[in-house]
């Protein structure tokens, strides 16, 4: 026996060589580490009095958020608890696993245990969210557009990275107002009150000077970048909870160092506004500086300032040729 597995070969050596393994291992321990938790008398308040049963789901999320969490809505509430909180776990590893595949594996693996023990991971695991689920979302878009687009946060501005996204964001935008006609009114009433929250930033305690940078930022974000393209949405979106940014820890993956511990400690700043009431700028730190240290790498495709200029001066040639006599 001890000489057979001695001859089998180490799991991490057959991962290394088959990277589709992890998907199991990932799923099955994020399930069951959502199951030991699942009882834990202070987890997944949200999750029982708001989305288990679908109980309020419809007044602060899209219409069709329910229809995508009825499978798990339906489930006895701690069991549909430990089931979502399983795929947020599972999804913030793998994501930021294979995020960072062109790292070392001793930087990737510690990026993933940086990942989930964030406070956004422990946030949304304590609260029973589905940021998680919308996270995962990404992996399959366009076709997943429904699960990404549930999520009335800067998720949203993940469609802006690919041509055939947008389209798609678009065309089921027009679909939902022709079934829903109400539900942006009726999202936007929310936001007064989810402004109250002690934890919310939104443009009333910021101001503008966010909004300008995040701006700015995205004239030079590279068009293909997800993640800048997602860390200038968490600048200039009007709403913003700490557990929003989830979205962003998968690209931890791709740093080491110095900026590895510099964006996890800019991840777990947030809690100080949060805790001393002041200081929300702070915010902003954390997607400021996923944005700064991916603006060397090479996505393709150019900064969005290069997309409109190129745009504008065809516009230019063809108003010009239109208008030369013949």
């Amino acid at each position: 026996m001890k000489s057979w597995l001695k001859n089998f070969p180490p799991f991490w050596t057959l991962v290394s060589t088959h990277p589709w393994l992890l998907f199991p291992v990932a799923i099955v321990t994020g399930l069951l580490i959502g199951f030991l938790i699942r009882d834990v008398p202070i987890m997944g308040y949200d999750w029982m009095t708001m989305f288990a049963g679908n109980q309020a789901t419809d007044v602060y999320y899209p219409p069709w958020t329910s229809l995508i969490l009825w499978p798990l809505a339906e489930l006895p509430p701690r069991l549909g608890l430990a089931f979502i909180n399983g795929i947020t776990i599972a999804t913030v590893a793998l994501t930021t696993y294979f995020q960072g595949l062109g790292n070392s594996k001793g930087w990737r693996w510690l990026a993933v245990f940086m990942a989930l023990f964030s406070v956004q991971t422990l946030v949304v695991l304590w609260t029973g969210h589905i940021d998680g689920l919308a996270l995962l979302g990404i992996w399959s878009l366009p076709w997943t557009m429904p699960i990404v687009l549930m999520k009335s946060t800067f998720i949203g501005f993940v469609v802006f990275t690919r041509k055939e996204w947008f389209l798609t964001a678009l065309l089921f935008g027009l679909v939902s107002l022709l079934i829903w006609p109400n539900w942006p009114a009726e999202l936007l009433a929310t936001m007064e009150f989810r402004n109250m929250h002690p934890a919310s930033v939104g443009w009333e305690r910021t101001g503008f000077l966010p909004v300008i940078l995040g701006i700015f930022l995205f004239l030079k974000s590279k068009r293909r970048d997800i993640f800048q393209n997602l860390a200038v949405g968490a600048m200039v979106y009007p709403f913003i909870m700490p557990y929003h940014h989830l979205v962003l820890l998968p690209a931890l993956g791709e740093l080491k160092g110095r900026r590895l511990l510099f964006a996890w400690l800019a991840a777990w700043l947030i809690i100080v506004p949060v805790g001393i009431g002041t200081g929300y700028f702070v915010y902003f730190l954390f997607p400021f500086l996923i944005w700064w240290f991916r603006r060397s790498k090479k996505e393709g495709e150019g900064t969005w300032l290069e997309f409109f200029q190129t745009k504008l001066s065809s516009a230019k040639r063809f108003l010009t040729k239109t208008r030369s006599p013949a």
